[in-house]
């Protein structure tokens, strides 16, 4: 309605476009006869690109999309990148057994605080996690902590859910949409503190002191998960 343009958070407004998976240029309208007139457009939309920028200094990124360039294959497994998006296929050897590790992919440096923001799409029937906080070596769901990613929309959240710190805590509920769409997720670190948010909501806070540094990587679990990341940024806090 006339007299609202001004006070519309569009920084949260294009939060919400980007989590939809969407992409594209950015315009914002000015009618002749609404209050917020055409100066009016160009400093919002200023604003919105200055806050843009600030973001993106503060939470640099940590994938290329172009290559493996900061990263560390583990155990096999096949990852590539396609038009910008990194791909894990044929992953292998995962188990229960907290001193073996299956394949995964993860940072060159170690994180102890940090921020952690990306997108994942993952296959029908899929599995995968986030890791974080974890050792080069042994099981890093065990050594660190990792974020559950299954394909289980409109389930019950449980330990070994999407969203969960895998084995150890379930998320509040489980916002994670269907195989194929695109989940954009937030994880926060800070001394024992772990926040996990999915789709725009904090799904999970808990405090843990299992591990407080460590490697963040992405897991390839079996031969027919596949999983799809894109826009990987870490901000050191």
């Amino acid at each position: 309605p006339d007299g609202l343009v001004a006070e519309t958070d569009f920084f949260r407004m294009m939060r919400i476009v980007r989590d939809g998976g969407y992409t594209g240029y950015v315009g914002i309208e000015s009618c002749p006869d609404a209050e917020a007139k055409e100066a009016e457009a160009i400093r919002i939309t200023r604003d919105l690109l200055l806050r843009i920028r600030e973001e993106q200094k503060r939470c640099m990124p940590a994938f290329n999309g172009r290559d493996l360039s900061g990263w560390v294959v583990v155990a096999g497994g096949e990852w590539t990148v396609e038009e910008g998006v990194l791909i894990g296929r044929k992953g292998q050897g995962w188990s229960e057994d907290p001193d073996t590790t299956g394949s995964w992919l993860r940072t060159e440096k170690e994180y102890a605080d940090f921020r952690l923001e990306l997108q994942y799409a993952i296959s029908e029937r899929g599995n995968s996690g986030i890791f974080f906080r974890s050792a080069a070596d042994k099981n890093p769901a065990f050594t660190g902590y990792e974020m559950q990613i299954y394909d289980a929309p409109g389930t019950p959240p449980t330990k070994q859910g999407p969203a969960a710190i895998y084995a150890l805590v379930a998320p509040e509920k489980n916002l994670v949409r269907p195989a194929g769409q695109w989940n954009t997720v937030t994880v926060i670190a800070k001394g024992p503190e772990i926040i996990f948010e999915m789709n725009g909501e904090q799904v999970l806070r808990t405090e843990q002191t299992r591990s407080m540094k460590g490697y963040i990587g992405l897991q390839n679990h079996d031969e027919r998960s596949v999983v799809r990341f894109r826009n990987i940024r870490i901000e050191e806090m």
